[in-house]
């Protein structure tokens, strides 16, 4: 038997703060751009006879402007928008762009403030739904 730290979807996710109450519309559209995200880097990852990781190798490449790659990101920025809504963070700008991450790889994210900030209120969230009474 392994005695290694092992990935579970379900311990990983059951105490995950999902959002509690998105509107109808905010879930219609997240989604519909969740769809057309997919459907996209599938058809990029088909035309370039690419996988997952060299096609994100690409969407993490600042000097790659290539129409499907910037395409790509656009809907990723999108989709990240869509979910924001269905916190009723519509309002919260992530600052997307290139920016580098707690190893010095630069990655096409959100800043470092905007990811404190989104921790910040997830943890907020989290706490605020663990003293819920059932």
């Amino acid at each position: 038997m392994r005695t290694d730290i092992r990935y579970t979807p379900t311990d990983c996710f059951i105490n995950f703060p999902f959002p509690q109450h998105p509107s109808g519309e905010a879930k219609e559209q997240a989604d519909q751009i969740g769809a057309a995200y997919h459907e996209h880097r599938r058809q990029t990852m088909l035309a370039r006879n690419l996988g997952l990781t060299k096609t994100y190798n690409l969407f993490h490449d600042s000097s790659c402007v290539d129409a499907d790659i910037v395409h790509l990101r656009e809907r990723h920025t999108a989709m990240d928008q869509a979910i924001l809504k269905c916190y009723g963070w519509d309002g919260f700008d992530p600052q997307h762009g290139f920016h580098q991450n707690e190893r010095g790889q630069t990655r096409f994210t959100i800043s470092t403030e905007a990811r404190r900030e989104l921790l910040r209120r997830l943890l907020e969230l989290n706490l605020e739904i663990a003293t819920r009474k059932p």
